[in-house]
C-alpha cells in the first residue's frame, strides 16, 4: 500500500491487510512492530518538474541571482507560519525577499526557483509539502525549519538544506547568511540535486519500492 495521506498516523485497517505500507509523511520515530511500515520518499504534483527537470536546472547554473530570497505560499495550508515567514524576510533589510502568497503560473513560478539565490521551504498540509521536491530537483539552496517526517534515505541540515529553528526565530538571519555567502549556497543546492538524482526521481523511487518489497518477501 501506499498511504500520501499528509497526517503522520496510518491506516490501521489497510495496515493490517498488506504485506509492506509505505508511507510518505513517514514519521522519524517510526512505527513499532509490525516492522512493514517504510518511508516512501516524497514527489510533486508538477509533471513540469519531472519532464523537464535537467532544462529548469541548466537555467539556474546560467541565471542564479545568488541575494534573492523566493519563498511562494498558498495559504490554504499552515497560514500561520507561511504569513509569519513572509513578514520576518520582507522587514529584513539584509534580504532581498521575492515571491509571496499570490497564484502564478506554474512555469513562472519554476523559473522563479531558478533564478532565487536561496529557497524557502516550508510546511504544507504535512511536514513535507511538493515545493522541496521542486527545489531539489532544480538543485536549490534550500532554508527551512526542521521536518517531522523523514525520508528513506535522511536528509542532513548543512549538506542537502539547512534548518532554521522550528520557531522561526532566525529564519531571516540563516536566508542572509547563505544569499551572502554564494559557495556555501551553491554547495547546498549541489548536494540537493544529487539527493534528487539518487533517491528521488521518479525511476530511483520505483526502484527503492520494489528492492524493500523483495527484501520483505525474502525476509
Amino acid at each position: 500500500a501506499f498511504d500520501h495521506n499528509d497526517g503522520s498516523d496510518l491506516d490501521q485497517q489497510c495496515l493490517e491487510n498488506v504485506d509492506v505500507y509505505f508511507k510518505l509523511q513517514h514519521r522519524h520515530d517510526g512505527y513499532g512492530a509490525p516492522d512493514k511500515v517504510f518511508p516512501a520518499g516524497y514527489v510533486t504534483r508538477l509533471m513540469l518538474v519531472y519532464r523537464h527537470w535537467c532544462r529548469w536546472r541548466r537555467l539556474r547554473s546560467r541565471s542564479v541571482r545568488p541575494q534573492e530570497v523566493f519563498g511562494r505560499f498558498r495559504l490554504e495550508q499552515s497560514a500561520e507560519i507561511r504569513r509569519r515567514a513572509i513578514e520576518l524576510l520582507r522587514r529584513d533589510p539584509r534580504i532581498d525577499f521575492r515571491g509571496g502568497t499570490e497564484l502564478v503560473r506554474n512555469s513562472w513560478y519554476l523559473r522563479e526557483l531558478a533564478h532565487a539565490g536561496v529557497c524557502v521551504d516550508l510546511p504544507g498540509n504535512g511536514s513535507f509539502c511538493y515545493r522541496l521536491i521542486e527545489c531539489m530537483a532544480l538543485g536549490c539552496c534550500i532554508v527551512g525549519p526542521p521536518h517531522t517526517s523523514r525520508m528513506p534515505v535522511p536528509l542532513r541540515s548543512g549538506v542537502e538544506l539547512v534548518n532554521c529553528r522550528e520557531d522561526l526565530s532566525d529564519l531571516a538571519d540563516v536566508c542572509a547568511r547563505y544569499s551572502e555567502d554564494h559557495a556555501a549556497a551553491a554547495a547546498i543546492g549541489g548536494a540537493a540535486a544529487a539527493y534528487f538524482d539518487a533517491h528521488l526521481h521518479p525511476q530511483r523511487l520505483v526502484s527503492y519500492y520494489v528492492e524493500t518489497v523483495r527484501a520483505s518477501r525474502s525476509a
